[in-house]
């Protein structure tokens, strides 16, 4: 029972915070962050027009695979303009989704209402704004956190999963 309760309340937070990273987000022209915004944006256009990360058929090395591949598809919508708003949805919900791996750890560490009070302070900081912008600070957020997570159960019960999802995050 608390464990559903507290997958719940965990549920709850990143649903709030998805909605009020997108509301800040929505408050801001994109591109808000030149180049950046635009690169991503434009990579993953390509991305999932041609398979490519490039940007009007040149080559763009350097780039991440993951960022394009979650602005890009949204983007490929045929309005812009909802295209963007649902692409920063996506990543106010991939920033907030950290607080996933923040409970899981915490509860391990200090119980399920720690855990949540961990949770919940995952997804306060106001450096999280970023979430709504077309950049890799959401998914790097959240990868950071699942990788922290898979270190911690590395070295508590060392198993393959947990190494393969250490070296994948």
């Amino acid at each position: 029972m608390a464990t559903r309760h507290a997958a719940f309340a965990v549920g709850v937070i990143v649903v709030l915070s998805t909605a009020f990273r997108l509301g800040l987000a929505l408050l801001w022209d994109v591109p808000w962050i030149a180049p950046d915004e635009m690169i991503y944006g434009l990579v993953g256009e390509s991305l999932w027009e041609t398979g490519q990360l490039s940007i009007r058929g040149i080559s763009t090395p350097y780039y991440s695979l993951l960022t394009p591949a979650l602005v890009g598809l949204p983007l490929q919508l045929g309005d812009r303009e909802t295209g963007v708003a649902l692409a920063q949805a996506l990543q106010a919900l991939a920033m907030s989704l950290a607080a996933v791996p923040v409970f899981l750890w915490g509860r391990r560490l200090v119980g399920p209402g720690w855990g949540l009070v961990a949770a919940t302070l995952a997804v306060v900081p106001p450096a999280l704004s970023y979430g709504g912008l077309l950049m890799t600070e959401a998914l790097f957020y959240t990868a950071t956190a699942v990788a922290l997570l898979a270190l911690a159960r590395v070295f508590e019960s060392p198993s393959l999963e947990w190494q393969g999802l250490f070296l994948l995050a």
